[in-house]
């Protein structure tokens, strides 16, 4: 069984920090921060074998394909309102 903290993980500053309020990492960024708690919420539960194995690598270019012409379209709305990426 996997032994790992489970839970809903939050972002404090540049602290990752699991659901029972142990931090866990500290990342380089805010947004590098932001991004690992996405990625840590997104997999709970899943066993890491199963990660490790490649569970998710067809459903990852899924998303990446799906989802890329909707970034295109966000990066141009922004860029014309003038608001940073990210905003």
């Amino acid at each position: 069984m996997d032994r790992h903290h489970s839970g809903a993980y939050k972002q404090q500053g540049v602290l990752i920090v699991a659901g029972d309020g142990s931090p866990m990492a500290e990342a380089g960024t805010l947004d590098d921060a932001r991004r690992v708690v996405a990625a840590l919420n997104a997999v709970d539960g899943v066993p890491t074998a199963a990660l490790e194995g490649g569970a998710l690598d067809e459903a990852r270019k899924l998303l990446v394909t799906e989802l890329a012409p909707y970034q295109i379209k966000l990066a141009r709305a922004r860029k014309s309102s003038g608001k940073p990426p990210g905003a």
